[in-house]
């Protein structure tokens, strides 16, 4: 009876470890994440720009808008990123050189954020 109880404690805190990781992985929001607040500022809606900025600050702590939202309407780079390198790296559970491609990628293309599963 021990051991089913120790066990049963193990699956419980794994479980709840798992559960309350998922929104803090999620930092970082990525050009389509930012559609919205894109068209918003594009409408100059400003109550709908308000609620959206809320909701980004919600999903992605992390993530700050630029000081000119007018900024946001700039066409993205067009210099791209292998993210299938990237993902391969994660495959191969290769995370500190994954970590290292995401940085480098992030300072050689200017606006490029990885995909908030990418970060998980």
């Amino acid at each position: 009876m021990t051991q089913f109880t120790s066990r049963r404690h193990l699956v419980l805190a794994a479980v709840v470890a798992i559960l309350s990781a998922g929104p803090a992985l999620a930092q970082t929001a990525s050009h389509d994440d930012l559609r919205a607040l894109r068209y918003y500022v594009q409408q100059n809606d400003t109550a709908s720009i308000k609620a959206e900025l809320r909701r980004l600050r919600a999903s992605f702590p992390d993530w700050r808008p630029p000081s000119d939202l007018d900024d946001l309407l700039v066409a993205p780079p067009t210099q791209s990123v292998d993210e299938g390198a990237i993902w391969r790296l994660i495959e191969r559970r290769d995370h500190a050189e994954a970590r290292r491609e995401i940085d480098r990628n992030r300072q050689a293309v200017a606006g490029w954020t990885p995909p908030a599963d990418m970060m998980r």
